[in-house]
């Protein structure tokens, strides 16, 4: 599984930056993300903030992404329960 983030913008007044994570190429969700201070006043920076940041995400969300990558042997029975509303 690769699951990737990346930090699109940082709010220096509001001590937040923004974070896009990822599931191999698809984009899966993009949060505002408050970073801590520590002892000494300061954003937290390196593994600290890496840690953080990737703590923050469901990681039970990427397996299931994954076994629906691969497709599910009962998907039809689902579609079989869709209803198109009149157009």
């Amino acid at each position: 599984m690769s699951f990737s983030y990346t930090i699109i913008a940082f709010n220096e007044a509001a001590g937040s930056i923004l974070v896009r994570y990822k599931f191999e190429e698809d984009d899966l969700a993009t949060y505002n993300v408050d970073i801590p201070l520590d002892e000494n006043n300061l954003f937290i920076t390196g593994d600290v903030l890496d840690k953080h940041i990737s703590g923050l995400f469901p990681l039970g969300v990427l397996d299931r992404m994954s076994k629906l990558k691969k497709g599910i042997a009962n998907a039809a029975d689902i579609r079989a329960l869709v209803v198109k509303p009149n157009e």
